[in-house]
């Protein structure tokens, strides 16, 4: 019998894995690319596509000014819905609270005479608290965010009835707060310079701090995030308390642009905003919802829906479009969400 020793021990390589050698392939890092990439070719075939079809309308600064002012409180909306998201959990209230949050600073602006930081500190106050009202049922209570959302919206919706008594709130707004949401710079929107700075910070957020880091794992799987020591409630309770702030900034935004409070403002962005961020998870990085991903939907979404009005398509596309795009990012993003983690 021969006894090895560690003069004549041989150690062979470790066979190399399929998936490390695919991982590895050309073939397969431009797929990688093309995957967290697509979306960004598809906004910019659709540039093409429709300043080649419209070239006297799209292709224009007016048109890129109206598309940025007109979109920039969607997407500050669709970056509040993100952060619940992340935490595994909808929001399906944050456009209804948007519309909260514009008309109670209109309100106070214009039937009680508020200043204007006043009214937009009570404003956003009060849509943080919509989002820690929700937090606390989902997360301590153990109720589906599902369903308390969309209670929680339907009770906002009385609840702008009740305070405008059905009325578009127009006069007596801070004449500084409209100069603002009309008002451009170096020939950009103000309203997007918010935008910017708003997914800044919830980009950062989310990904450079342990709570955002966090927020992923619970997401990702809240069982394991519990089991690590992860306080899974009160992150949770916090991810809807900041959907709700910004959705309040969403709301604020909304009433310097447009110049009025509207009952209608927040329904009707709701769908708009889902469809953002589910689009916005099959990009940049595929299977995770992210502020980048969800801008770069915002844009494309806004870009098309243009693009096809000012080709001259009939009016019932829009929500047409907007349908089929939120389906289709839902089954994508859950295609992709499911195979990142395995579930």
């Amino acid at each position: 019998m021969s006894t090895a020793t560690p003069e004549n021990l041989q150690v062979s390589p470790a066979p190399q894995s399929p998936s490390g050698a695919r991982s590895r392939s050309p073939l397969y890092l431009l797929g990688q690319a093309a995957e967290r990439g697509g979306l960004v070719l598809l906004l910019l075939a659709a540039i093409v596509v429709f300043s080649i079809a419209a070239p006297d309308t799209f292709p224009t600064t007016a048109n890129l000014q109206s598309i940025l002012q007109s979109n920039s409180v969607l997407g500050v909306i669709a970056v509040a819905a993100v952060i619940p998201f992340v935490a595994g959990q909808f929001d399906l209230s944050i456009a209804a609270n948007a519309g909260f949050g514009s008309l109670v600073a209109g309100a106070l602006m214009s039937l009680h005479g508020w200043a204007l930081l006043p009214a937009i500190g009570v404003a956003i106050l009060l849509t943080s608290t919509v989002g820690l009202i929700n937090g606390i049922v989902v997360a301590r209570l153990g109720v589906n965010s599902i369903i308390t959302t969309l209670g929680t919206a339907s009770i906002l919706a009385g609840l702008i009835l009740w305070i405008s008594k059905g009325n578009t709130l127009a006069t007596g707004i801070s004449p500084k707060l409209l100069e603002f949401g009309s008002g451009k710079s170096i020939g950009i929107p103000h309203v997007f310079f918010v935008l910017l700075a708003i997914a800044i910070l919830a980009g950062y957020l989310l990904r450079q701090t342990p709570f955002g880091r966090s927020l992923y794992a619970i997401g990702d799987n809240e069982r394991a995030a519990t089991l690590v020591g992860l306080p899974v409630g009160r992150y949770t309770i916090t991810a809807f308390v900041i959907g709700g702030a910004l959705a309040g900034c969403g709301g604020v935004l909304q009433l310097a642009a447009a110049g009025s409070a509207d009952t209608q403002f927040g329904p009707n962005l709701l769908l708009p905003a889902l469809s953002a961020v589910f689009l916005g998870a099959t990009a940049i990085r595929p299977g995770d919802y992210n502020v980048t991903g969800t801008l770069i939907a915002v844009a494309f979404n806004a870009v098309s829906i243009s693009g096809l009005l000012l080709a001259g398509v009939a009016n019932w596309v829009q929500p047409v479009y907007i349908g089929v795009t939120l389906v289709v990012a839902v089954a994508v993003s859950t295609v992709l969400r499911k195979r990142r983690t395995g579930q």
